[in-house]
């Protein structure tokens, strides 16, 4: 019963919303050429390509469809996943929260060009998903003062998604949900001393990135707050790239065909520092009042004791610093509240 047509969303728009007696759901891309990525096969696969003008919810895309539903004779029902504009607000006909990253609006929601004829008939609806219980592991946390030394020994367990995020919020506070498979603990001489999250996607489907190759994705990693080291975040950053962490989170050789790991940083600043020598700059757009930063670094030969002494040569030198004050130290993570930047990859 249902006719499915391959159109310019815009043109479908124009076309039905002239309709009295029909219903028109719009549910746009939630992230601009997201689709794009999505059914990238790298060339394996060609097809007639349909043409579409490229939606882009942040640069007008969600203010020009509820302009053409504005007054018209069909009852229109749009999906928007961004804050909500000045006057939208009795529009919303359902919101759930979604726990989203900075600058949207951690909801998503349904509006509709006829409120009045919906609302007194169903009321504004909301959705708040419950949190994910966490709890820690049995392991000790880093000592704020805990010196690290060139014998030092360095492991990634896999762990929950519990574990995980009881770690990732103790370290930066409360934070959205992330698109994570796999999560692992940062652990030095057995303590814990940070926690990343990977997306396997793309390294599982073989889709490559612009550079023709394929990467392993993070999605977060914070690392616990430290006194006696300044840099630990750096620390974790130069063990991530190395083939020695590829191969632990992913043994028998999963990963082979990566290039490398990717990530994609929010940040205050035009660059992230703790990127800077590890990871190469890739892109970088405006996003609100931030830098969408997009890296990417080949795998390294190094072990991870190498890495700790290369560390400790050029960062790691004892050297007892004041604690910031919410007393948690900034990682290169999903949302990390520094100066340093945040890294989201939904």
């Amino acid at each position: 019963g249902i006719t499915y047509r391959p159109r310019d969303l815009f043109d479908h728009l124009a076309e039905g919303i002239e309709d009295e007696n029909a219903v028109v759901y719009c549910a746009p891309p939630c992230y601009h050429a997201g689709y794009e990525k999505m059914f990238d096969t790298g060339g394996a696969i060609e097809h007639v390509r349909v043409p579409f003008e490229d939606f882009d919810g942040a640069k007008g895309g969600y203010a020009r469809i509820r302009e053409m539903m504005a007054g018209k004779p069909a009852l229109g029902l749009r999906f928007q996943y961004m804050q909500l504009a000045p006057g939208e607000d009795p529009e919303v006909i359902c919101a759930e929260c979604s726990g989203g990253a900075t600058n949207r609006a951690n909801w998503e929601y349904v509006l509709t060009n006829k409120p009045e004829e919906l609302l007194p008939e169903i009321g504004q609806r909301v959705f708040v998903k419950k949190r994910k219980e966490v709890t820690p592991t049995n392991l000790p946390i880093l000592p704020a003062d805990y010196e690290i030394t060139p014998e030092s020994w360095v492991a990634f367990p896999s762990t929950t998604e519990a574990h995980a995020l009881y770690y990732r919020d103790l370290f930066a506070h409360r934070l959205g949900a992330a698109t994570s498979e796999q999560h692992h603990l940062f652990v030095i001489d057995g303590h814990i001393a940070g926690v990343v999250g990977l997306h396997f996607f793309s390294a599982n489907h073989y889709l490559p990135l612009d550079d023709g190759l394929i990467y392993l994705e993070e999605t977060y990693s914070f690392t616990a707050p430290s006194r006696r080291h300044k840099r630990l975040n750096r620390l974790l950053r130069m063990m991530s790239v190395t083939e020695a962490f590829r191969d632990t989170v992913a043994p028998e050789g999963r990963l082979q065909h990566t290039a490398g790991l990717a990530t994609t940083c929010l940040s205050r600043y035009p660059e992230q520092k703790i990127n800077r020598g590890v990871m190469k700059l890739m892109s970088r757009e405006p996003f609100g009042e931030m830098f969408k930063l997009r890296y990417r670094a080949q795998w390294k030969h190094d072990t991870f004791q190498e890495v700790v002494r290369q560390w400790l040569t050029k960062h790691g030198q004892v050297q007892l610093v004041e604690s910031n004050p919410t007393g948690r130290q900034s990682g290169v993570g999903e949302t990390s509240r520094s100066g340093e930047g945040r890294t989201a990859n939904d």
